[in-house]
């Protein structure tokens, strides 16, 4: 500033420059006026593509042309449109969508084109300059991350292109640290014949290891046969194979009752649209997620139920520095009739406590659960609501206790890192839930802030229940209209349980986004909580995977 305390005037060889930029700007902006105002005069005048060159490069980047392992009739398929346009404006419009469907193949990773003179001269005709580098035949790595509160190391390999139809071929192995596996092989087709989408089909074999929060063990081995729109946004696939269901030794009586072996399917459709300007830390934009699933639908089938489940982003900036999130989650699961018995087998461990309970295929009719555990929702942790351990918020069920007097806790501790002994109760999940996040977040000063790292504080709330639990007393302010009667009662009532339910968390945290989703560390006050809960008020660590999850292959 100056003396006077005026702001210090430019020299003059600032406004030299200056006025230079301003030149610049003013003559490439006639420029521009001049190039569109060209093309507008020509651009329905009568063209057509004579033809188009095709250069092909290494996968690696080098220039030095090679041939191309994608068929010669997938390319003229994808480029029959520029042979078929008749203007300047439609040949633009037709090599825009051209290219688009090749990325669609995902077999290139450059694709440059440009519209050129006819080689013979004619004015009335012009040709197309392509050039394509391709991806890579094969690939494969190794790596680690979190997923369902458990550490994994997985390895994969696919292969790319083997044929020329643009084909992909993976296989996938993951290990966990308790135990869990899931090991799959999967075949795509991009754009199979020209079309929008891409089938796919793929046999797996997966086992989820939840001794330490719901003491079972869920296995499944079986096939996927799936179709998927070229942009990702929606999928439709269908799942069958064999499921098994092994408790642990202390598995509280609901678990228990579930136990054994049974066929599974699974009709299921995926909707996704994503308009946020990140997928794990997004400052601007919205998504929203719907899944329907339909079970049972084979004869033989252990449970014949109907899911679904909506999810909603939203961000919106307050000011250069602070952006306001708000996510939304609900979901329901009803269980149809209909379903077989699952063959009963014997808990793991030998069956400890509670030895003289009925097998499901010998309890009356109606004592099977509507539902099974494995499709239910469960909140808790970091990535639904935080303040509470993992799987800690909901419906549960106290474990049995040991024959050598030892308490119901099961291997591991139940979402707390280092604790000494597991819960008391097996988390049962939920038919119904429904859950809140709204935060204020600001991008971190430094080299954190570099790499997309986050400050946030939030308010953080869910609930969930089991439709086949008995009503529970409401306060009179959750009360539903006297007026409603019948199933629209019942349901109302069932909503109005969840709202006076619902378990409140506020805190504040650093975030810092991964290739796996979103790293948070926390500090939470727990607002409120029901018994059986797992509250953990404190210092919380974990990953937080988006809910508008990309609608691909199981």
């Amino acid at each position: 500033m100056t003396a006077d305390g005026g702001q210090p005037q430019p020299g003059p060889g600032q406004q030299q420059r200056d006025a230079a930029d301003l030149q610049h700007q003013a003559k490439l902006e006639a420029f521009r006026r001049r190039t569109h105002d060209m093309y507008e005069a020509v651009a329905e005048k009568p063209l057509s593509v004579t033809d188009v060159r095709v250069d092909a490069h290494a996968a690696g980047g080098a220039d030095a042309p090679r041939g191309l392992r994608t068929r010669q009739a997938i390319l003229e398929r994808e480029l029959q449109r520029v042979y078929d346009a008749k203007s300047l404006r439609e040949v633009h419009a037709a090599l825009e969508t051209a290219v688009e469907h090749l990325q669609q193949l995902e077999a290139f990773r450059r694709i440059d084109a440009l519209i050129d003179e006819d080689p013979r001269g004619a004015p009335d005709a012009c040709s197309v300059q392509l050039d394509l580098q391709e991806r890579g035949w094969y690939s494969g790595g190794v790596q680690t991350f979190m997923q369902a509160n458990e550490g994994l190391v997985q390895a994969n390999v696919a292969l790319r292109n083997l044929f020329g139809a643009a084909d992909q071929w993976r296989l996938t192995a993951e290990y966990g640290h308790r135990s869990s596996f899931d090991f799959a092989a999967l075949f795509r087709l991009p754009r199979a014949g020209g079309r929008p989408w891409t089938p796919d089909v793929g046999v797996f074999r997966r086992s989820l290891n939840l001794e330490p929060y719901s003491s079972l063990a869920d296995t499944m081995r079986g096939l996927e046969l799936g179709v998927s729109s070229a942009d990702g946004a929606t999928r439709l696939s269908y799942t069958w194979g064999w499921r098994s269901l092994v408790a642990g030794a202390a598995a509280s009586r609901p678990v228990r009752a579930q136990r054994g072996d049974f066929l599974s399917d699974a009709l299921r459709w995926t909707w996704v649209v994503d308009e946020r300007d990140s997928a794990t830390v997004h400052t601007e934009g919205w998504g929203t997620r719907l899944a329907s699933e339909l079970g049972g639908l084979f004869p033989g089938a252990g449970y014949r139920y109907a899911k679904q489940r909506l999810d909603w982003v939203w961000a919106a900036p307050v000011n250069d520095t602070v952006a306001v999130n708000v996510s939304i989650g609900g979901g329901l699961i009803a269980g149809l009739s209909g379903g077989a018995s699952p063959a009963a087998r014997p808990s793991g461990g030998g069956g400890g406590g509670g030895g003289g309970e009925p097998s499901p295929r010998d309890a009356p009719a109606g004592a099977r659960p509507a539902t099974y555990i494995g499709e239910r929702f469960f909140l808790g942790g970091a990535d639904s609501v935080r303040g509470f351990a993992y799987r800690g918020l909901g419906p549960s069920a106290e474990r049995a206790r040991r024959r050598d007097g030892g308490g119901g806790g099961g291997a591991g501790g139940g979402g707390d890192a280092g604790a000494g002994e597991g819960p008391a109760r097996d988390a049962l999940g939920g038919d119904l839930f429904a859950s809140l996040y709204a935060g204020l977040i600001t991008r971190l000063p430094g080299q954190l802030g570099d790499i997309g790292g986050c400050a946030h504080a939030f308010i953080n709330g869910g609930s969930s229940s089991l439709l086949s639990s008995p009503p529970a007393p409401l306060p009179a302010a959750f009360e539903p209209p006297a007026a409603l009667g019948g199933a629209a009662g019942a349901a109302a009532r069932r909503v109005a349980e969840l709202a006076a339910s619902c378990r409140w968390s506020a805190g504040l945290g650093l975030v810092l986004p991964t290739p796996f989703g979103r790293f948070e560390a926390n500090y939470v006050w727990v607002l409120s909580s029901q018994p059986g809960d797992l509250p953990k008020a404190g210092m919380q660590f974990g990953f937080a995977a988006s809910p508008i999850a990309p609608a691909g292959p199981m």
